[in-house]
């Protein structure tokens, strides 16, 4: 008994904890891999969608229908759009949070008050 308890501790146990530690780094190795992956996909999506927009602009300006000059100024305007689209986007995404905190009674109405006007400043909502 002496003995297969000895190549338990000696071998087996050793090798046991060793897996475990394994599989969990790899684990949490493979998730960190695959929120990278998400975040440069969610980045490319976005400069595709903003590269589509400028290539648009500069076909109109091909045609002759925008000079340099319009078209700076177009691209300007559609950067400051997209900007205050997504800014309201997560303006009413947090707003709609603080609000289901006000109706489980996290917030009372002047904390709620004052939370919603940091969002509001944070985000640039006027």
């Amino acid at each position: 008994m002496g003995i297969l308890y000895s190549i338990f501790v000696l071998f087996i146990l050793p090798f046991g904890v060793a897996s475990f530690i394994l599989f969990y780094v790899m684990k949490a190795a493979v998730k960190s891999a695959i929120e990278d992956i998400e975040i440069k996909a969610k980045k490319d999506i976005k400069v595709i969608i903003d590269k589509e927009d400028s290539d648009k602009l500069i076909e109109l300006r091909d045609l002759e229908i925008l000079n340099d000059t319009e078209l700076e100024k177009v691209i300007e305007s559609y950067k400051s759009i997209r900007t205050n689209k997504e800014n309201n986007e997560q303006y009413l995404k947090y707003s709609k949070i603080l609000s289901e905190l006000k109706d489980i009674e996290c917030f009372n109405q002047d904390q709620y008050a004052d939370k919603s006007n940091m969002l509001k400043k944070h985000f640039n909502i006027d």
